[in-house]
C-alpha cells in the first residue's frame, strides 16, 4: 500500500489478550453452564449473560485490532480486512494528540493510531521524521503542565466509597467493644489515606523555562537546571516487569513518558497518566526549545 521503505504496525500484542479474553469468558460460561441450578432463571440467565458479553466484547475488541499501520517515505496508511485510508505525508495537515490516540488529518481523510500499537515509539519516531513541522502544534514557553485528574480522581473515590462502606458496616454492626472500634476506626482511616493521596497528586505540576524545570507537588517540588540537561528522550514503560518483550510476550497496556537525565545523575520521568499535556506533544515542544539535548525516540521500552 505504501511505496519507499515500507514499514508495517500492528496491535498483535493487545490483539492476542483480547483474543485470549474472549476464549476464558467463553469457557467461563461453558463451565457455569454445568454448575449452575438451570431452575434458579434469574441468577443462571444474568451470569450467563455476563460471559456472554464479555466474549462478544473480547472479540469485537480483537476484530478493532487487526487493523494495520504503514509509513513509508510518501505516505502513511491504515488498513483494517478491506477497508483502507492513506494519507501522502504532503497532505498531512495536522497531527494531533488526543488522550490515547495519534490523529492525522488531511483536507477529506482521517487516521486515528491507538498508543497501544506495538513498537509505537518506533512508529512515533518516523512521524516525526516523515510529517511536515507545519503539521505540529508547538508548545510556548514557558510551559506549565498540571497534573492528568484521572487518576487522582479515581483514588478520591475508591476511598470515599470505602469510608462509605466502613460507614454503613458500622452501622449495619455496631462495634461492640475499643478492639473492634479501633478496627473500624483504622479501615476508614485508610480511605481517608487514599482521598489525602488523590488530593496530592492532583497538586503535581511541572514548569519549564530555558534556565530551570520545577516539577512535584504541594510539598515537595525539586528544580532542575536547564544547563545540566545532559539528555531528554521518549521510552515506553511496560506495566509488568516480570513479563518479556524480547518473546513476544507483555503486558497489553504500555505508559509513554519523556525520561530527563541530568549530568549530576538525577532523574525525571513524566509518565502519560500524570500530566495534562500528551508526552509527544511535551517532547516535540521542549526538543524545539532544548535543542540538541532532546535526543530522538529511542527503539527501547522499559519496564516498570
Amino acid at each position: 500500500m505504501v511505496v519507499e521503505s515500507e514499514v508495517v504496525f500492528r496491535y498483535s500484542t493487545l490483539r492476542g489478550f483480547m483474543i485470549v479474553a474472549a476464549v476464558i469468558c467463553l469457557v467461563g460460561g461453558v463451565i457455569l453452564a454445568f454448575l449452575l441450578d438451570p431452575n434458579d432463571t434469574t441468577g443462571y440467565s444474568i451470569l450467563l449473560g455476563i460471559c456472554a458479553a464479555g466474549a462478544l466484547f473480547s472479540a469485537w475488541g480483537a476484530y478493532l485490532l487487526s487493523a494495520e499501520v504503514h509509513v513509508g517515505k510518501t505516505a502513511i496508511a491504515w488498513k483494517r480486512r478491506r477497508r483502507s485510508v492513506l494519507i501522502p505525508w504532503s497532505q498531512v495537515e495536522e497531527v494531533r494528540q488526543a488522550g490515547e490516540r495519534l490523529i492525522f488529518r488531511s483536507s477529506s481523510s482521517k487516521i486515528v493510531v491507538d498508543k497501544q500499537l506495538d513498537g509505537y515509539t518506533e512508529f512515533y519516531d518516523l512521524v516525526r521524521k516523515y510529517a511536515s513541522p507545519g503539521a505540529w502544534k508547538t508548545l510556548d514557553f514557558p510551559l506549565r503542565c498540571r497534573a492528568r485528574l484521572a487518576l487522582p480522581g479515581i483514588i478520591c473515590f475508591l476511598g470515599l466509597l470505602w469510608m462509605a462502606f466502613i460507614g454503613w458496616l458500622a452501622e449495619y454492626s455496631p462495634p461492640r467493644d475499643d478492639e473492634e472500634f479501633a478496627i473500624v476506626l483504622g479501615a476508614a482511616g485508610f480511605g481517608a489515606c487514599l482521598v489525602l493521596l488523590g488530593l496530592y497528586l492532583a497538586t503535581f505540576r511541572c514548569e519549564f523555562d530555558f534556565q530551570r524545570i520545577r516539577a512535584g507537588g504541594l510539598f515537595l517540588r525539586r528544580t532542575y537546571n536547564v544547563a545540566d540537561l545532559e539528555e531528554m528522550s521518549l521510552a515506553t514503560e511496560h506495566m509488568d516487569g516480570s513479563l518479556s518483550p524480547a518473546v513476544g510476550v507483555m503486558a497489553p497496556l504500555a505508559v509513554h513518558l519523556i525520561e530527563f537525565r541530568f549530568k549530576d545523575g538525577r532523574k525525571l520521568k513524566l509518565r502519560t497518566q500524570r500530566i495534562s499535556v500528551d508526552p509527544e506533544v511535551l517532547y516535540k515542544s521542549l526538543s524545539h526549545y532544548y535543542g540538541s539535548k532532546g535526543k530522538k525516540p529511542p527503539h527501547r521500552s522499559v519496564s516498570a
